[in-house]
């Protein structure tokens, strides 16, 4: 998706969110027993985004490389043009490669499939001639039965890439176009009959057909932009009632997940600006909000995914920002499993573009600060579940609590610029913390000896916390070993969420317009030799050591009790017609 800014849009304040910000840095909370281990845990939610580069296809660039990054999942996009370039005439040789390739490294797969033929469709990305409809469904369903079991191990199915879009001339390489713009303001670049309403009906076929060929398979709709809205000539191109009419329709009985994308570009919209909440903002929020719009819309609480989430490594004027990259892949993967968002995709594996470079290898595939950040979450929040977010702490501190195989984990950085010591409980006087930098460094602590300022055995170990996020794992607690599930489910069984009740705003239209700068997927970056990463090579990054002089004051709060596998619920937001993006009605 095009990650241009847009007019700030008035946001009505949420119906319940958590609104206690503790005013002093509080005690991290006393451990608990550790929990039975259950009987099986659900796979990890580690993914990366691999894009198709010229200069390697028909394989996808950095499959192998990206490996050492040791993430569970990758998301590629497949074409049906390539599949189908003559009706009933398959040819699977394109995906074979693509998908033996991911099969050799043995990843979980989700897809995108978009690229219409000419023969079924006006354009690439959006509607297809009615006529020709079930021969998309019958193509998908043979590629269910081809690619859903091993070696290839295809679970998670998207139907084109931000449907949402509203241009199908300037922007038909976003690889979805059925979105048709505001009501008032009709994109006159939409592609011929596009409308959420009639996704929902094109759906109606092919899911049916797709879930005869494998019930367990979870099939998204195409993953939502679900930002930068098309509003007269302010620039945007995403159709602001693309879900609602795709819902009103009856889509959310074709889908059983929810697929959706998320910038920091658009951060300020994911808010309530009346009540400040650290942890329910950005990814969170959006995640929480689109959840909450299909229950209210679709009467069903859907699971949620995210096929990208990215920061690239240079700002607008082109200059390096590599280590606040790094710095985003921990907390945004954070963020997300805090949201019960799975799986997640890092956008993306391998820089592609000369001015927005996402990817956690550069061009030539030599590896970034993220890479190795990327490395560190997923190898330490490995069968980890979300316990709790630290509302315990200060606002200057941000803090997500895990439990992975029985122990406590804590991802936790700082905002203010300012390192402070933080006093961490251990469960047992002379216990150990063990202290993972954002690069991989390790630093052993234990309570009265080595790394501890205090040298006392009292339960508590002061660690420096800075803006570059670390976790942090109670090594005092014992742990035990998971049990892995072979297979995944179809369907999570949802869980009741309050009806939201929309309150009435008035209508404030925007106040700028943006540049669009539109950069093609097709046109890849040139790269140079490739320099493969060898997986036993990883760049520590120091921890820095315990002061004590900055040890600040306790003020102590009530224990909570970690519950590991507790699923948290999305909190009940308004209804979009209300809240997004606020046009005119």
């Amino acid at each position: 998706m095009m990650r241009n800014k847009f007019p700030l849009v008035m946001l009505i304040f949420v119906a319940a969110l958590l609104t206690a910000v503790t005013v002093a840095i509080a005690d991290p909370g006393q451990p608990t027993s550790s929990p039975e281990a259950p009987a099986a845990l659900s796979p990890d939610p580690f993914g990366v985004y691999l894009a198709e580069i010229a200069d390697t296809l028909p394989r996808i660039k950095g499959a192998e490389e990206i490996a050492a990054a040791k993430p569970n999942w990758v998301n590629i996009r497949l074409h049906w043009y390539k599949v189908e370039a003559q009706p009933g005439r398959y040819n699977w040789s394109d995906w074979d490669i693509k998908l033996n390739q991911m099969a050799a490294q043995n990843y979980r797969v989700s897809v995108t499939i978009d690229g219409n033929p000419s023969w079924a469709a006006e354009t690439s990305c959006g509607p297809i001639r009615q006529e020709y409809v079930d021969d998309f469904a019958a193509m998908l369903a043979a590629a269910v039965r081809r690619y859903s079991g091993p070696p290839h191990n295809v679970t998670h199915w998207s139907i084109y890439n931000e449907p949402d879009n509203s241009n199908a001339v300037d922007y038909d390489w976003l690889g979805g176009c059925w979105g048709q713009g505001h009501p008032r303001w009709p994109n006159p670049k939409r592609a011929p009959g596009a409308s959420g309403t009639a996704y929902a009906e094109m759906m109606k076929i092919v899911y049916p057909a797709m879930k005869a060929a494998n019930p367990d398979i979870m099939v998204a709709n195409g993953a939502l932009a679900y930002d930068w809205f098309l509003y007269m000539d302010a620039g945007g191109i995403f159709d602001p009632y693309f879900l609602d009419d795709f819902l009103a329709a009856g889509g959310a009985d074709y889908i059983d997940i929810i697929d959706f994308h998320y910038y920091e570009d658009f951060a300020y919209r994911w808010l309530d600006p009346a009540v400040f909440d650290r942890y329910n903002q950005g990814v969170i929020f959006k995640a929480r909000y689109i959840q909450d719009q299909v229950l209210e819309l679709g009467g069903v609480l859907k699971p949620i995914m995210c096929t990208e989430i990215g920061l690239p490594s240079i700002n607008d004027q082109g200059e390096p920002r590599e280590e606040r990259q790094a710095r985003y892949v921990i907390q945004s993967f954070a963020r997300a499993m805090s949201a019960d968002i799975a799986p997640i995709f890092w956008f993306m594996g391998v820089d592609l573009w000369q001015d927005k470079k996402f990817g956690l290898l550069r061009s030539n595939l030599r590896a970034k600060p993220s890479f190795y950040a990327f490395k560190t979450v997923a190898t330490e929040l490995a069968n980890a579940e979300f316990v709790r977010p630290r509302n315990d702490l200060i606002s200057r501190f941000e803090g997500y609590e895990f439990n992975a195989l029985g122990r406590t984990k804590t991802v936790i950085w700082e905002h203010s610029g300012t390192p402070v010591a933080l006093p961490i409980i251990v469960a047992q006087p002379g216990g150990v913390l063990r202290v993972v930098a954002m690069g991989g460094g390790v630093t052993l602590l234990t309570d009265g000896g080595a790394g501890d300022a205090d040298k006392l055995a009292n339960g508590k170990i002061p660690v420096t916390i800075d803006i570059n996020p670390q976790i942090i794992t109670d090594m005092s607690m014992p742990a035990w070993t998971p049990t892995p599930t072979p297979t995944p489910t179809a369907t999570r069984t949802p869980t009741a969420t309050p009806t939201p009740t929309p309150t009435p705003t008035p209508t404030r239209p925007p106040t700028a317009t943006p540049t669009a700068t539109a950069t093609s997927s097709s046109t890849p970056t040139p790269s140079a030799t490739p320099s493969p990463i060898p997986s036993t090579t990883t760049t520590a990054t120091a921890t820095p050591s315990p002061i004590a002089s900055s040890t600040p004051t306790l003020s102590p709060t009530a224990t909570q009790t970690p519950q590991a596998t507790s699923t948290p619920t999305p909190t009940t937001a308004p209804s979009s017609d209300l809240y997004l993006p606020f046009y005119l009605k």
